[in-house]
């Protein structure tokens, strides 16, 4: 799987999104910043994104769309690919048919990180073999 990590919000806690990217890779997956990404979106099987404030999940999701915008010259609408979103509040995906909580931490810093790594490949979830 080829990921695409979005920094929604320029902020110190965004040492954060080197984790996310580490486990990513470290699960075998390709990863590529937004300063670094190629101009198609379609090449990516994924896009993440870190956002540090309290939203809603559409206006959560409706965030990470307009960080997409900010990147990619592509119709958004046509472009099929799994989304994640660390917030404030959990882990926010597109994976199943409406965007979902996914997995619930009462705030985002480096051990809800690991609670998630760790319930993640316990569920096996996007690791590759």
């Amino acid at each position: 799987m080829k990921c695409i990590i979005l920094n929604t919000k320029k902020r110190p806690e965004n040492d954060l999104l080197s984790d996310i990217a580490e486990f990513f890779w470290n699960s075998g997956h390709e990863v590529e910043l937004e300063n670094n990404c190629n101009c198609n979106l379609n090449i990516y099987d994924c896009s993440i994104s870190l956002v540090n404030d309290h939203f809603t999940t559409h206006s959560l999701f409706i965030n990470h769309i307009d960080s997409l915008k900010k990147h990619f010259n592509s119709d958004l609408k046509t472009t099929k690919h799994i989304v994640l979103i660390f917030s404030n509040k959990g882990v926010f995906s597109n994976a199943i048919p409406y965007p979902h909580q996914i997995f619930n931490y009462e705030k985002l810093d480096k051990s809800s990180l690991v609670a998630f790594f760790d319930w993640f490949k316990k569920l096996n979830l996007f690791l590759k073999s």
